[in-house]
Order: C-alpha cells, then sequence, then structure tokens
C-alpha cells in the first residue's frame, strides 16, 4: 500500500524516532509499503517517520553502479529537528560517494548509542563491503540494546560501570522485479545453465535464499538439483 509521504513541520519528524522490538506481520507489512511508497515517489531511499511512523526503520535502494539512502530521524541530536526528503532516481551518487556519505550515516547513528567513535568506525568498516556495496533494497535498522542482551548474553566480572552493546539489524527485500529475473533464471538452467549458473554465483552468500524463493515461484527439477549443491559438506566420521 502507497502511504502519503508527511511534509517538515509534522511533529513525527522533530521527535527521535522508537527502536524496532521484534519483527512482527505489522512490521513486515510497514516495510512492504514503505517500499511501495518509495518507489511511487518514485525514490530510492525513504524512513519510517516520512510516512508518520515514529520508527527506526529506513529502506535503501542499491544498484550496481549507485545509490541513494534517507536517514531515521532517531540520528537527530537532542532538542535538533530536521527533516527528511525522499531522495529521486536523480539523485543517485556514484558507489563511491554514496558509500562514503552512507558509512558517515550509519557511523553518526551508532555514535549516537554510546559507542566510543572508533568502534562505530570499525564496525561500519568491518561489514561496508556487504552493507553498501551489494545491490539490492534492504532495511537497516538498530535493536534495542534489550534485544541485544536477550539473542546475545554476556556476563563480565567484574560487571563494568556502564556496558554499551549495539546491534544493527540488515533485511534484505526481493521486489517482484528481482523475483521475476530469478524466476527466468531458474528456467534457464534446463538450456543454458552456465548463463543461469552465473546469475546466482554473483548473489554471493544470497544465492541459496534466493534461489529457494525462485523455485517456490517456478517449480524445476533442474533448479532442484542445482539447489542440493548448496547442501553442507558434512564429513564422514571415520572408522574405528
Amino acid at each position: 500500500m502507497i502511504r502519503p509521504i508527511v511534509k517538515y513541520g509534522i511533529d513525527v519528524l522533530q521527535r527521535a524516532a522508537q527502536p524496532v522490538d521484534a519483527i512482527t506481520p505489522e512490521i513486515h507489512e510497514l516495510i512492504d509499503d514503505m517500499v511501495a511508497t518509495m518507489y511511487a515517489a518514485p525514490g530510492v531511499g525513504l524512513a519510517a517517520p516520512q510516512i508518520g511512523v515514529p520508527l527506526r526503520i529506513f529502506v535503501v535502494d542499491v544498484t550496481a553502479e549507485s545509490g541513494a539512502f534517507s536517514v531515521a530521524a532517531a540520528g537527530i541530536g537532542a532538542g535538533a529537528t530536521g527533516a527528511l526528503e525522499v531522495p529521486k532516481e536523480s539523485e543517485r551518487q556514484p558507489l563511491d560517494a554514496f558509500t562514503a556519505a552512507l558509512a558517515d550515516a550509519v557511523t553518526s547513528a551508532l555514535d549516537a548509542t554510546g559507542l566510543y567513535h572508533d568502534e562505530a568506525v570499525a564496525m561500519v568498516n568491518t561489514w561496508q563491503r556487504q552493507w553498501f556495496l551489494t545491490p539490492g533494497l534492504r532495511v537497516f535498522y538498530l535493536a534495542p540494546q534489550a534485544w541485544t542482551d536477550a539473542v546475545l548474553p554476556l556476563t563480565l566480572d567484574p560487571i563494568p560501570d556502564e556496558l554499551v552493546r549495539v546491534m544493527v539489524v540488515r533485511v534484505e527485500l526481493l521486489t517482484p522485479e528481482v523475483e521475476a529475473d530469478d524466476a527466468r533464471a531458474v528456467e534457464l538452467l534446463a538450456t543454458d545453465a552456465a548463463s543461469a549458473r552465473a546469475h546466482f554465483e554473483a548473489l554471493g552468500r544470497f544465492a541459496e535464499p534466493r534461489l529457494r524463493r525462485a523455485l517456490e515461484l517456478a517449480p524445476s527439477a533442474a533448479g532442484d538439483a542445482y539447489l542440493s549443491e548448496f547442501a553442507p559438506q558434512v564429513p564422514r566420521a571415520s572408522g574405528l
């Protein structure tokens, strides 16, 4: 569903957005609506507060040559105000410039959580290629520390005076156009296996989940056989 984009001056754009506590069906629906609204604008990035939802979610579309993004209001300092415009297709930046700008934005968001700046920079540098340079449409959000502590319990002795832990969650989104391309590649396995395999191999670690989804849309014996090649190789136990 395409939602209306709010304008500067509305309250939701002048206060910090809230963390996402859990990935619920409502959150999935919100993300779907954000993607539809972003493309209808037309644009290549959208933050949840821009459609009146005060949550720390934004979607960004990256192609192989360029990218653009929007940052949620959570990155605005205490007492400050600001608004975000939906990036237009014409506002895409070359990947080098896009990556540098997005890295700065994510680093600033991590700084705001209380991480030391060097830690924030190291975190972004570690994941920069997969976060920003892999073509696709994705959502990033910061999980609340309570969630991080529940998922990854940590016990320290002695107990520190202060502990800051940050989990950046990345969600890959598949548009109908991408799913159609993957389904066509599956169908191609029967006639031009080399080209079909090249399509999926270019996806790196996302090849298997994308192939599984494509097989749901276009069942194929050749595709099932190809999928079996992704099965982990478990070493046989030696006899006694």
